[in-house]
């Protein structure tokens, strides 16, 4: 897999520039996720670090390939829809304290990542425009 740039900005990135930021909230060694408003941010505001892509899988009947990994930072995580027609980005889930996705697999509309904590993460990938994340481990939830 080749090594490109990651955004670094705590959210979901749309292909249109749309952002929708997401605060990672670490208790208790137990982390939620609260989203918040959507920014439109220009390219020269973003921070960006390297991505190590560590699987991918392909969704056939949407036409894109979901890729995740890490960051050249250790706490750096991400999730990647990319169309398998133009190699174009879709969205792009990507947070600095999640740390790096190891693995995923799928079940139905969904896409379960999973990082180097063994923290299993759920995100729905049938309607981009409204991903919804929860944390999930061993069964429990742990937040949206």
């Amino acid at each position: 897999m080749e090594l490109e740039k990651l955004p670094i900005i705590n959210g979901i990135m749309y292909s249109n520039g749309n952002i929708d930021n997401i605060e990672i909230s670490v208790q208790d060694r137990k982390r939620t996720l609260c989203k918040q408003e959507c920014n439109i941010l220009c390219d020269n505001e973003i921070d960006y670090t390297y991505a190590y892509p560590s699987a991918e899988l392909i969704v056939e009947e949407m036409n894109c390939k979901i890729i995740c990994g890490g960051g050249s930072y250790g706490g750096d995580g991400f999730i990647l829809a990319v169309s398998l027609d133009s190699n174009q980005m879709i969205w792009l889930a990507s947070f600095d304290e999640s740390n790096p996705f190891v693995s995923m697999y799928r079940e139905k509309q969904q896409i379960y990542v999973t990082n180097n904590c063994d923290e299993v993460w759920r995100i729905d990938i049938i309607h981009s425009q409204c991903i919804e994340i929860s944390i999930v481990k061993n069964g429990f939830y742990f937040g949206r």
